[in-house]
């Protein structure tokens, strides 16, 4: 996916979820899943086709779309973050930290990072589904060798799901 159609998809999510919105639980982390790279997208998929009060409003963030919003000041204006510390640069951990925690906050987000991690771990409203990784806290972990690739965005998306259902309950 180019940086152009990732940008536009970037702009129509933001058009699409408001703030408050942002304030449920509505933000799913995979984590260890680099030998799976449409697999936030496809969770994003499953989640706009199942999550009734999503409305649609998921979007995964691919590296190329996160690196596009990083490189241009005016993006990150829209999200409220402020550009990586200059000692750091664009590409840092500092600065992708700070992109995806904006990210987080806006909502129905879907992020396949290895610092999305720790650019939520303050934060309540975050799902973390790890696909083997022992170290951390993670709501869910899977060993995907134990299902065909195929299955694991439903197998993720729908126990998302039902978190969800009980979580707001609460």
């Amino acid at each position: 996916m180019s940086p152009q159609v990732s940008l536009s998809a970037f702009h129509h999510w933001l058009l699409e979820v408001r703030a408050p919105e942002a304030s449920e639980p509505h933000v799913l982390i995979i984590g260890d899943a680099d030998a799976y790279p449409t697999l936030a997208q496809d969770i994003a998929h499953h989640l706009n086709q199942y999550d009734d009060l999503g409305s649609g409003k998921w979007l995964s963030f691919s590296a190329p779309m996160l690196d596009a919003i990083l490189a241009d000041p005016c993006q990150l204006a829209l999200l409220h973050v402020q550009p990586p510390c200059e000692k750091c640069g664009i590409a840092s951990a500092c600065g992708k930290k700070k992109l995806l925690t904006g990210i987080a906050r806006h909502g129905y987000a879907v992020l396949d990072s290895i610092h999305a991690f720790a650019a939520t771990k303050d934060m309540e409203n975050v799902f973390r589904v790890s696909l083997g990784n022992p170290k951390g806290e993670w709501h869910v972990r899977l060993s995907p060798t134990l299902f065909p690739a195929s299955c694991l965005a439903p197998i993720i998306g729908d126990i998302y799901l039902e978190w969800l259902e009980c979580h707001c309950e609460e």
